[in-house]
């Protein structure tokens, strides 16, 4: 996602891309189970909604946990049913306005320190929403990559805290607790979109002296030795 080509397009009839950016409502995705979605309408307002997510909750039979009580598992599974509906009713919302409608996702891939079960979680949902996506747009999404919009807006191992934070700031009536920072980056991956079509300046969040959490590192595997 540059923003060379975008330029280009802008140079020619400025005024009538300006109204069309003007009259476009921008969505964005962040498919994570924790993640949501945001939108911002053409007159500044905005929404975000939490992952459309079930929790299931097991009573093991016998296991007990070092407190004495009964042990459980919960299991959250996403529902794509709901996931649809949300983006059928955001399409529905931009017609009914005569709006354009620009939907973007974060696109994911796997990262040496993730988990089986994480990557497996996480394919599932990112594969929903695709799914999702085509099914309503075809191929008319915008893929956003992490590394492309996140220096815009966070400096380099930023806490998940400095998205919440910014988002709060920039869209002071929406509400968002310090744990929500998969539904801040929703709406802040839509700001990306809304002023890389407009050519706005990016608010780029200042640094404070925190530090995220430290990666594991991860060992080499170690060679077989041959033995004669």
């Amino acid at each position: 996602l540059g923003d060379a080509s975008l330029r280009d397009k802008s140079a020619v009839g400025a005024p009538d891309v300006a109204a069309e950016y003007a009259q476009t409502i921008y969505a964005a995705i962040d498919p994570g189970m924790s993640g949501g979605l945001g939108a911002i309408f053409p007159d500044g307002s905005c929404f975000v909604l939490s992952t459309p997510v079930a929790v299931a909750r097991t009573k093991y039979a016998r296991a007990k946990t070092k407190a004495g009580k009964t042990k459980y598992s919960i299991k959250r599974t996403y529902i794509a049913s709901r996931m649809l509906k949300v983006l059928e009713q955001l399409k529905r919302v931009a017609k009914t306005q005569a709006c354009n409608l620009v939907v973007g996702i974060e696109f994911q891939s796997a990262r040496p320190t993730d988990g089986k079960p994480q990557l497996m979680a996480l394919g599932i949902g990112y594969g929903r929403w695709l799914q999702t996506l085509e099914l309503l747009f075809g191929k008319d999404y915008k893929l956003i990559v992490p590394g492309v919009w996140k220096p815009r807006y966070l400096n380099t191992g930023a806490p998940k805290l400095d998205s919440v934070i910014l988002a709060r700031q920039l869209f002071a009536g929406v509400s968002l607790k310090n744990a929500e920072d998969g539904k801040a980056e929703a709406l802040l991956m839509a700001d990306y979109l809304r002023r890389r079509a407009s050519g706005e300046a990016y608010p780029r969040m200042p640094s404070l002296g925190r530090k995220g959490p430290a990666r594991k590192k991860v060992r080499p595997r170690r060679k077989a030795k041959l033995f004669r």
